[in-house]
């Protein structure tokens, strides 16, 4: 997971995120292509949704779960909440 985050900071950081994104993870563009067409939000809508979903996943990597790994598990299973 750790070299998956590395992979999408890099893409966040690219001049054209969404372009690194989707060469990154190509599903991505079918993702947007089909509900684009099924006209469930427009097209930038849903690259710019799509860019901030990853955008927050990444944020909450490093604010949580990267903090719990490097201080080493703990017997209470409240602690990666």
């Amino acid at each position: 997971m750790e070299a998956q985050v590395a992979s999408l900071r890099s893409c966040l950081a690219a001049e054209d995120p969404w372009e690194s994104l989707s060469d990154y993870a190509p599903q991505l563009l079918e993702i947007v292509d089909e509900m684009a067409e099924k006209k469930l939000y427009p097209r930038d809508a849903l690259i710019d949704r799509l860019v901030q979903l990853y955008r927050c996943y990444v944020s909450e990597w490093d604010e949580h779960v990267c903090q719990v790994v490097q201080r080493g598990f703990t017997d209470n299973p409240n602690e990666i909440q």
